[in-house]
């Protein structure tokens, strides 16, 4: 038998070199791959960026190229319709070539940031392309509605509607990732330029939603629009100043007409009986729709506006409240509104300024500096300015090009986050969707602690224009017990030198002087419904204990004079369930919810005795010493933070 052959090492090892293995291939292998993928996908995202500018272009043509009654070509409609298509395509293609293994790979790579921009641009391209889908399948639906080559403005609407409706389903299943967008906005996980588009997409869902239920069909509905007036505030951002009284049949509008408050009901007109600070403060003998909007909950406040308006006027289907915020936004965004009877055009800079000269000054009535023999007929017509601001408003509507609608949806949106807009719909189906939106300003009932603070002017004034508001809260652990202090801090910033505060109902000489007089105001804080007062500091009225919306309401009258300030502190406990540790870390959570009509009120958070190692967790936050400031310009959600031990640790 013949010996085995040997190889030598040396030989066995230049075999190897010469006959490289799979492991040394395969990471070039993965590289080629890895380019490969990123190569397809930049190729469809540069064809989804032109398709997406081609759209653009055809649907800011098909805007403008509307003839003198409305109608439409359909080239055009055909055209924006053909890039629709072609935009939903490379969308579609691109996000089933990055998902969902690319997305599932992104959400959990460190550090933090990539993680969110991963998910951020995952939901955005699901979001994008849902939106593309339905676009091109709303101008088909328009486009089928030509009739030799032109189609009516109204019925691609109607059209529009309808294919909406069909396709409810499917801008459902876009919801939750519009959500995640529009969360990851508001806890500051995505840059400011960010935001923008992460809002916008989150309202173009919802209202895609909404749209078919409140315009669509051949159904009469009346919508009110209450325009209130944050400089005389109240709960739900105003006094109910005027109302536009929308009626449509459709999305058609049959007739718009402009009310003054005073004038729904009429002269001996039954009422309700009045919430009891209004009736202890304003001695109100009744409630009327001017004051209905006392609850800070807007359903519940809508609720009782559209009973009072239903009772004297007819049916109310739904309710939009805005404030001089939310118009004043809009001009920027829209731009000027020519309002030829006064021969002036309205911007988001002149519009308070012009509205009060023609309330102190009316165009066809007796001026307000007067004799008092003309006051009544000041009074009819004291405003008038604001019915023949929202005529033109309506006229100049027809003439905004593409650009400014799209400008407008996003204020619309902005607006809503900050509490400007407010909507509410007799139909429970609607507002379940108006209220998933965020639109819909209702009490928030999340986990943890709650606060809202919220002002009604109970003076007869204007006085809040005056008045600047700082926020205080403060954490402290009494024997394993949490227990906050709250304060509120009014300055009033009025210089007028006023001999004692009286309280009644006058005409003055200007509505200046209505900003200047003494600041009469019913605070209340709403906390949970487990929170139990402990003392109140800086009161001269007693505190009213009772309950909203959900809440523990704690109510008391302020009063504060010109050039003074006045603080009001509120201390209660809370359950200790509502904290939460593992280990020896815990926390609190904490949202305080913005009153609609108010600017960004200062708001600090404190952590005090029995909190080692504090600290305040949330978005925009500042802290210097301990203590952190953000601002109410929206709600907030924060996080109170502490380790367990011993105090001084």
């Amino acid at each position: 038998m013949s010996d085995p052959v040997r190889v030598s090492p040396s030989v066995a090892l230049g075999a190897n070199r010469d006959r490289p293995g799979w492991r040394r291939i395969l990471p070039y292998g993965l590289l080629l791959l890895l380019l490969l993928w990123l190569g397809v996908g930049c190729y469809r995202a540069l064809g989804s960026a032109i398709h997406a500018r081609a759209l653009a272009a055809d649907l800011a043509a098909l805007w403008n190229g509307r003839g003198e009654r409305g109608e439409i070509p359909g080239e055009l409609l055909g055209q924006a319709q053909l890039q629709a298509g072609y935009l939903t395509q490379d969308l579609s293609g691109l996000q089933r070539w990055v998902s969902p293994l690319a997305c599932g790979l992104l959400a959990r790579m460190p550090p933090r940031a990539i993680a969110d921009y991963g998910q951020y641009a995952c939901d955005g391209l699901l979001v994008g392309a849902g939106l593309a889908e339905t676009l091109r399948d709303v101008l088909a639906a328009a486009h089928a509605a030509a009739v030799d080559g032109r189609v009516e403005q109204a019925d691609a609407i109607e059209a529009a509607l309808a294919r909406l409706a069909e396709g409810r389903a499917r801008l459902e299943m876009l919801l939750p990732a519009a959500e995640r967008l529009q969360q990851q906005a508001a806890d500051g996980r995505v840059t400011e330029q960010a935001r923008q588009p992460a809002r916008l997409s989150s309202f173009a869902v919802n209202a895609l939603i909404v749209a078919p239920s409140a315009l669509g069909g051949d159904a009469s509905r009346t919508y009110l629009v209450l325009l209130q007036n944050s400089d005389e505030l109240r709960a739900t951002g105003g006094f109910i100043g005027s109302v536009v009284v929308v009626a449509l049949q459709g999305h058609r509008i049959t007739s718009m007409q402009y009310l003054n408050s005073y004038d729904v009901e009429p002269r001996g007109a039954q009422m309700p009986p009045a919430p009891a600070p209004l009736v202890e403060y304003m001695a109100a003998p009744g409630l009327v729709f001017r004051d209905a909007n006392w609850s800070p909950d807007f359903p519940s406040s809508a609720a009782v506006l559209a009973a009072l308006y239903s009772a004297h006027r007819g049916q109310v289907d739904g309710i939009v409240a805005i404030d001089t915020e939310f118009l004043r936004q809009v001009l920027y965004a829209v731009g000027p509104v020519p309002v030829a009877k006064y021969g002036i055009a309205l911007n988001g800079d002149n519009l308070v300024h012009m509205a009060e000269t023609y309330w102190e000054n009316p165009l066809e009535g007796a001026a307000l500096s007067g004799i008092a023999e003309e006051r009544w007929d000041w009074s009819r017509h004291r405003k008038d300015f604001g019915g023949d601001f929202a005529d033109a408003a309506r006229s100049h509507v027809a003439s905004i090009d593409a650009g400014a609608w799209l400008r407008f949806a996003g204020t619309a949106a902005r607006m809503a986050e900050e509490r400007h807009l407010l909507i509410w719909a007799a139909s429970e189906s609607v507002q379940a969707a108006i209220a998933r939106a965020g639109w819909s300003g209702e009490v928030r009932r999340d986990a943890g602690d709650f606060l809202m603070v919220v002002d009604s002017n109970v003076g007869f004034n204007k006085v809040d224009r005056r008045i600047e508001r700082a926020f205080h809260y403060e954490l402290d652990l009494v024997e394993d017990t949490p227990r906050v202090s709250v304060t509120l801090s009014y300055t009033h910033t009025g210089t007028a030198e006023v001999q004692g505060c009286v309280h009644e109902a006058r005409v003055l000489e200007s509505y200046d002087a209505l900003t200047q007089q003494c600041y009469w105001n019913y605070t209340r804080i709403l906390v949970r419904t487990e929170a139990e007062l402990v003392r109140v500091n800086g009161n001269t009225q007693r505190v009213d204990e009772g309950a909203e919306a959900g809440s523990k309401s704690l109510g008391t009258l302020v009063l504060v004079a010109p050039g003074q300030r006045v603080d009001l502190v509120f201390t209660y406990s809370l359950p200790s369930d509502l904290i939460s540790c593992q280990g020896r870390t815990c926390e609190l959570r904490l949202t305080v919810q913005k009153q609609p009509g108010t600017d960004a009120t200062p708001l600090q958070i404190a952590t005090g005795a029995g909190l080692p190692g504090a600290q305040v967790l949330g978005v925009g936050l500042s802290e210097v010493d301990g203590v952190a400031t953000t601002d109410l310009s929206e709600d907030r959600r924060l996080v109170l933070r502490w380790r367990r031990g011993v105090t001084g640790e």
